[in-house]
């Protein structure tokens, strides 16, 4: 069987492992989302709740060792089910308006830490 043809990276900014948490607004609720990778245009993490696809949504994260409480709107980008009963939903969120101070801070944050795969 051949090898399959390995698909282009389709990422547009370098994205870092995360293991912190942060809150999403969603509905009128705010869920905890505890964090897997960041870029300064998305987030991907797991989730206790299933998240509407395209939702808007409003991130409000520190990033670790920061005072700086950065509040970004985005937009869920998916939300997948668990592979088995109680575990989280994996969901991305895609940022659509970001400050440039988040922006700036979220892009030290991926150059000091290790790259996510």
């Amino acid at each position: 069987m051949p090898d399959p043809t390995p698909q282009a990276e389709r990422r547009r900014k370098p994205r870092a492992l995360a293991d912190f948490t942060v809150d999403i607004g969603a509905d009128d609720e705010v869920h905890q989302v505890q964090l897997r990778d960041l870029a300064e245009l998305g987030l991907r993490g797991t989730c206790a709740s299933r998240l509407t696809p395209r939702a808007e949504v409003t991130v409000e994260l520190s990033l670790p060792g920061a005072v700086t409480r950065h509040r970004i709107a985005g937009r869920v980008a998916r939300c997948t089910a668990p592979d088995r009963a109680g575990a989280p939903f994996t969901l991305a969120v895609h940022f659509v308006e970001i400050s440039s101070v988040a922006r700036a801070a979220i892009a030290g944050f991926v150059a000091r830490h290790r790259r996510a795969p």
